[in-house]
């Protein structure tokens, strides 16, 4: 028979456990998204980390009436960034974004579409455009400067130049990023990954 002793200690290890197993879980569960380990390669990430991630609200953004903006309370975000006239290839990366939205189904209102202006859009028909084809769309501004800085570090893609589609987590990380090359499934994906995951670890 167990002495009072080693009972006391075996009840001090099922409680220590019992604290212990949540923080393991989800630490596996974040090791697994970020190096694929344990994880089927169909649902390996198939977009770019962003290493480190980077803090959306770690530089000046401004609502497009020049507001002071913070990525506050939301759930996942698409963001795409644009230097002058929002011409084909920005459209293209919104219409992209619209696309994936959709394609998320009864999760689309868990995600919201990002568009950080980096400086006067030239486009006279732009709000038009937007107010029709993207009115879910939230327009922001930043400067240039700064948002290099956070997204344009060596070793990264030109945030501009490439107008990579970022995705931004819960706590206002951009995390992940995706190129030209990369389809829309890819990002759907990844999306559905994510949101996936962070639902279940919702209270």
């Amino acid at each position: 028979p167990m002495s009072d002793a080693d009972k006391l200690r075996a009840s001090r290890i099922k409680l220590a456990l019992i604290f212990l197993l949540p923080i393991l879980a989800v630490g596996l569960a974040t090791l697994a998204f970020y190096s694929g380990l344990g994880v089927p390669k169909s649902t390996f990430n198939k977009g770019e980390l962003v290493q480190p991630p980077r803090q959306i609200d770690d530089m000046a953004v401004r609502t497009a009436g020049g507001e002071p903006w913070r990525y506050g309370s939301r759930d996942w975000s698409l963001l795409v960034v644009n230097s002058g006239a929002c011409a084909e290839r920005c459209r293209e990366r919104l219409y992209l974004t619209r696309q994936i939205r959709i394609a998320l189904g009864r999760d689309a209102d868990r995600v919201s579409r990002l568009l950080i202006q980096l400086d006067a859009a030239g486009d006279a028909d732009f709000a038009a455009f937007v107010k029709e084809q993207h009115p879910d769309l939230e327009l922001l501004r930043a400067d240039a400067g700064e948002l290099r800085g956070l997204l344009g570090r060596a070793g990264d893609p030109d945030p501009v130049a490439e107008q990579p589609i970022y995705i931004v987590d819960q706590r206002g990380f951009v995390m992940m990023r995706y190129l030209a090359r990369h389809a829309g499934h890819d990002t759907i994906a990844d999306m559905r990954f994510l949101l996936k995951y962070s639902n279940e670890k919702s209270p």
